[in-house]
């Protein structure tokens, strides 16, 4: 193992367990700090090597130390923010609920060591237009991001809050897409009377093995959702019995085996795992927080030939709502589509050859005879309706 990738995890597992890992020789620091910011865990690698008193370049030590203030400032930020949004939704009656970096937050040493982008919260029965009303009045932007599968609304607040109101979990074509419509037959009020709820401890598992699933599709995931799984394993109480039958239902055992082997070797006493889940933390380490499209291309390409020219035409001809940003007239006149496809398919072509060429490898070449173990991996993320 690459020695910045394994001392990142010896030093995570330092600050969630105490366990103190041997320093290792000819390190480098900057390497440490650009790998742990690209995972969201460069804050927590500060408090190890500050509680460690390792001796990191002064310059490099500057950097972490910059990142981990900043996440506290950060953290106490969101936790105002969302008291305020809390405190509006009760007055209002509407009923929500957090969950993701917002929820488990409180399940890490310190709330501050579990960086969140953003803040998220699922809302029942009330419309985007007056949700708009509502944030607007809080002090938030309407954010007219695209949102392909229409899973929640962005608002942001500078400098640096965002918020994603989500009026579903999880996009369609998840494989538990509609177990996690249940989402409030799953959950709790707080406390009597509140209109803020809990979702159910075996609930919520189920739906970060499924956000996972999307990540893990789109190019990667990174070591702060692994993470999530070891804290929550730790401190969660579950219900087995209950939890392996909606592993069942939601068709997630084998993704759930695996992570379970990953996190035992990095923070447990396992140090050797099977190859599936040696190439789901290959996965993990080389592709960041949010993936990389060349893992993405990689990932799509492994199944039959059919989902191969139809991931090529997915590729060439988006949606009209991709295009509005490029073509604006579309938001007029989207009769004009098919126009914009064939004129993007010529501009791509001249401009952009070297680049689709390298990718087409990927998708449709030689580069698409994935490793079988990828194709393990694969199997128990793909979208359903790219599986059958």
């Amino acid at each position: 193992m690459n020695p910045v990738w394994e001392y990142t995890i010896k030093l995570i597992r330092f600050v969630l367990n105490g366990d103190v890992p041997e320093q290792p020789e000819n390190i480098d620091y900057e390497e440490l700090f650009a790998f742990g910011k690209s995972h969201g865990v460069e804050n927590m690698l500060y408090v190890a090597l500050r509680d460690l008193n390792i001796d990191v370049p002064e310059e490099t030590m500057q950097k972490f130390k910059t990142a981990y203030e900043m996440q506290i400032m950060v953290e106490a930020t969101q936790a105002l923010e969302f008291e305020a949004i809390a405190k509006k939704f009760e007055l209002l009656g509407i009923d929500f609920a957090v969950f993701k970096g917002t929820l488990l937050r409180y399940l890490y040493p310190m709330p501050d060591y579990r960086k969140s982008g953003d803040i998220d919260i699922i809302v029942k029965d009330i419309s985007k237009e007056k949700m708009d009303k509502i944030m607007v009045d809080l002090g938030y932007d309407v954010d007219d991001c695209f949102d392909e599968y229409e899973v929640h609304d962005a608002y942001t607040k500078k400098p640096f809050i965002e918020v994603e109101i989500h009026k579903q979990l999880l996009k369609t074509t998840n494989r538990a897409y509609e177990f996690c419509l249940g989402v409030w037959e799953h959950s709790k009020p707080k406390i009597d009377g509140s209109h803020q709820y809990i979702m159910g401890n075996e609930f919520m598992y189920i739906y970060l093995l499924a956000h996972l699933c999307n990540h893990l599709y789109m190019g990667g995931a990174g070591i702060r959702i692994l993470m999530d799984f070891y804290v929550v394993r730790r401190k969660v109480r579950f219900n087995e019995k209950l939890l392996a039958k909606y592993l069942k239902r939601t068709r997630l055992t084998e993704l759930n085996n695996m992570v379970m082997k990953l996190i035992e070797k990095w923070f447990g006493d396992n140090y050797k795992t099977e190859q599936d889940a040696e190439i789901l933390e290959n996965i993990v380490f080389k592709n960041g927080s949010f993936g990389s499209s060349e893992m993405h291309d990689i990932i799509i390409s492994s199944n039959t030939r059919t989902n191969k020219l139809y991931n090529v035409c997915q590729k060439l001809f988006v949606s009209a709502d991709m295009l509005k940003g490029r073509y604006p007239i579309l938001e007029q006149k989207p009769c004009l589509l098919p126009f914009f496809w064939i004129y993007r398919v010529f501009d791509i072509g001249f401009h952009e050859r070297d680049t689709v060429h390298e990718k087409m490898k990927v998708i449709v070449g030689d580069n698409a005879k994935t490793d079988k173990n990828i194709k393990n991996i694969v199997k128990a993320v793909r979208d359903d309706y790219r599986l059958y």
